[in-house]
């Protein structure tokens, strides 16, 4: 997506969005699927998600990153969880870090 004179080669808004992304590291996205497995941290629990088309994400649920206790909730294993928040890459593996859980 750059050319040789180092600036980027414009491929129309779709890859703007995409340069965009990379720069940020992150992007913001909505996910449901159902838990799979639940890991507990010191702030909260990283869940293992399956989505609705077969791709994993680890979701990173803790009040600090909720912003209040009223806004945090333990998931069981077997459940479908409507999750918002960051989207970022560690390796292969997709996480979530939570910013809202929504019913």
């Amino acid at each position: 997506f750059v050319g040789g004179d180092g600036k980027p080669v414009y491929f129309g808004k779709y890859f703007e969005e995409i340069l965009e992304l990379k720069k940020k590291d992150s992007a913001e996205a909505k996910i449901t699927g159902i838990i799979q497995s639940i890991e507990r941290g010191k702030d909260g629990y990283t869940a293992k998600i399956k989505t609705t088309n077969g791709l994993l994400y680890f979701a990173t649920i803790s009040i600090p990153n909720l912003g209040s206790p009223e806004k945090y909730r333990l998931f069981k294993i077997g459940e479908t969880a409507n999750l918002f928040g960051e989207l970022w890459e560690m390796g292969e593996e997709n996480h979530l870090t939570v910013r809202k859980i929504l019913e």
